[in-house]
């Protein structure tokens, strides 16, 4: 089950519930129909508006991990700060997970009851984007899927995004410091429940992880000796004014009880996978007994829209086959010059001295690309060497709701050479022009709803813009002309869209190494197993982890050659874009509506 809201102090982390009571069936929304013009109200619906401050309350008070990250001052939202569910809040037991599938489904039975052309334009995009995001939770968590969820993926699992937690917890009073000690105390618990839930899977064949990696990640952390998260907590702690000294010396020993509780539990996860390596489901999907029905719905939450799952690979490929034809005129256009035939190899000739560097670059070109937002203070720095994931280039932190001036980036140190294009669009990917950018306008331009579709946003609409926010930074970067754009351009899609196939592959078609490396060598060129089994292993233990990216990217991208080739020269750069960002944190099919709506007003004014 989908219970993002519940989780979101744990970044990635989701809940696959055991049991579930039975699911009303909705009518659709209204943005899936097939109708194009759609009636709304000049006015905001007042029941609507209350609706949702309640469901924000109720999604702030879900836990105390919850109020740290996004609550500056809890006045601000009305919040009774002990009414706040204590620690990380729910956890893997059963009788946590049916309570939170229980108000999904009230919060869900609420919200189909209003009339949707009684809301304004703004409501009903937040409608949507509630709609969505509440009906795939509810089908994900059908009965038929039990234990289906996977607490210890190696991208995303609790073994990485509880350190996560850690790491970002804020300390700025005496109140943060209570609860960052209750959080600290409910995790050795929570991951208690996590391997009990994890014990079932083993039962049922439903666990697909890859123990090895589970058992690395958790052993960086036992092991460092530095213990950079603790010594982070007591400078946190002895920063702060408003308490003693000898009020300090005891809340920093509660914190190193409660650190090396955390740490002997970390060592409950490596003895659980080292016993059990040999029983672990070693497929994707696929393998299990409605597992492609399971990966359908799991593939459409990230992806942001309802597909037909069965033309998916049809689809994809006549994509790749578009951007191979474009790539490859590029090159006969070029074939006497062998810097263009050799240049996607040379991607180490940046000239940046740090990534603040990259970020000042980035603002002072803003201005030819999107409207301009009120200045931000970013923070930007590598991640402890102990605690960096492999696979996950950086992560963007979002900001407090009531602060959302100050925010974080934070980068993984082995992937970080300054010089490297990687590196370059990773950054622009997390900040300007990309998450930093959209939350922030999103913000500003519209709070009320932005709380609430931030909290709540389809994933591919957040990454895929992310990911088109990386094609607009070499536009201004000025090293490249219009071809060797596209070149790179398209050979990332290409590669991206082959990714979506393998992660298809594996978990709809039942794919193994073998079938994997021979797609490669059909459709790239010559690689063998020892080839691919990184990237075999990284999509079998991290299901539809890549499709916001890429098939969001291939919307977005879509999106933009459709209004180029309905406007041609009355294209205009900030106001398309502008269309992309009124839309931002929805569901796709809405961020279409916005772009049609734009290339419709410009039209009518063209001619």
């Amino acid at each position: 089950m989908n219970l993002k809201k519940f989780f979101i102090g744990l970044s990635l982390l989701a809940l696959s519930a055991c049991q579930t009571q039975p699911v009303v069936t909705p009518s659709p929304s209204p943005s899936e129909s097939s109708v194009v013009q759609i009636s709304y109200a000049l006015e905001d619906n007042e029941a609507f508006r209350q609706y949702l401050d309640e469901l924000l309350k109720e999604t702030l008070s879900s836990s105390e991990s919850v109020v740290l990250q996004f609550v500056k001052d809890p006045a601000n939202f009305d919040l009774d700060i002990n009414k706040v569910a204590k620690g990380l809040g729910a956890d893997y037991s059963k009788e946590s997970m049916d309570k939170q599938l229980d108000m999904v489904q009230k919060d869900f039975n609420e919200l189909i009851q209003f009339d949707y052309e009684s809301l304004s334009r703004k409501q009903q995009d937040i409608y949507d984007t509630l709609y969505f995001d509440m009906d795939m939770s509810l089908k994900l968590s059908d009965p038929k899927f039990n234990y289906y969820d996977q607490p210890f993926s190696t991208m995303s699992g609790i073994q990485s995004s509880l350190v996560t937690t850690i790491q970002h917890l804020r300390i700025e009073s005496k109140e943060d410091v209570d609860m960052a000690l209750s959080i600290l105390d409910s995790i050795p618990s929570f991951i208690d429940s996590a391997l009990s839930y994890s014990q079932t899977q083993i039962e049922l064949n439903t666990l697909i992880t890859n123990a090895d990696e589970v058992i690395e990640a958790c052993n960086n952390f036992i092991n460092d000796s530095d213990q950079p998260l603790l010594n982070l907590l007591i400078d946190n702690v002895n920063a702060l004014e408003a308490i003693t000294s000898n009020e300090k010396e005891e809340i920093n020993q509660q914190l190193t009880l409660k650190y090396d509780a955390i740490v002997n539990s970390y060592q409950k996860i490596v003895d659980f996978f080292t016993i059990n390596k040999d029983n672990i489901n070693q497929g994707g999907y696929a393998s299990l007994p409605n597992g492609k029905e399971y990966y359908t719905l799991l593939a459409q939450l990230e992806m942001g829209c309802e597909f037909d799952m069965e033309n998916f690979s049809d689809s994809i490929d006549s994509y790749v086959l578009k951007y191979a034809f474009k790539l490859m005129n590029i090159l006969n256009n070029h074939q006497d010059d062998k810097y263009y035939l050799n240049y996607l190899n040379d991607q180490n000739f940046l000239n940046f001295a740090s990534y603040r560097e990259i970020i000042d670059f980035a603002k002072s070109n803003l201005k030819d690309y999107v409207p301009k937002i009120q200045e931000v203070e970013v923070e930007i720095y590598d991640l402890p060497e102990s605690i960096a994931t492999p696979g996950v280039l950086a992560y963007y932190l979002y900001p407090e709701l009531d602060d959302y001036l100050h925010q974080t980036i934070c980068v993984n140190p082995f992937t970080a050479d300054l010089s490297s294009l990687s590196t370059y669009t990773t950054v622009n990917h997390e900040g300007y022009l990309g998450h930093l950018y959209q939350t922030t306008y999103a913000y500003q331009n519209n709070p009320d709803s932005s709380i609430i579709k931030v909290l709540y946003a389809p994933t591919a609409n957040v990454e895929g813009y992310a990911r088109y926010s990386e094609y607009l930074a070499l536009c201004y970067l000025n090293q490249w002309d219009e071809d060797q754009i596209n070149l790179y351009l398209f050979n990332e899609m290409i590669y991206g869209l082959q990714v979506l196939q393998l992660d298809y592959g594996i978990h709809y078609l039942g794919w193994d190494l073998q079938q994997c490396t021979d797609y490669f060598n059909e459709n790239v060129g010559d690689v063998t197993l020892d080839d691919v089994q990184p990237l075999y292993e990284q999509l079998r233990c991290n299901p539809a982890a890549f499709n916001p990216y890429e098939f969001g990217n291939l919307v977005y991208m879509q999106l933009r050659e459709k209004a180029l080739d309905s406007l041609g020269s009355n294209f205009n750069e900030i106001e398309f874009n502008t269309s992309l960002l009124n839309a931002s944190h929805t569901p796709l099919k809405t961020l279409q509506r916005s772009v049609d709506e734009y290339i419709s007003q410009n039209e009518k004014a063209f001619n």
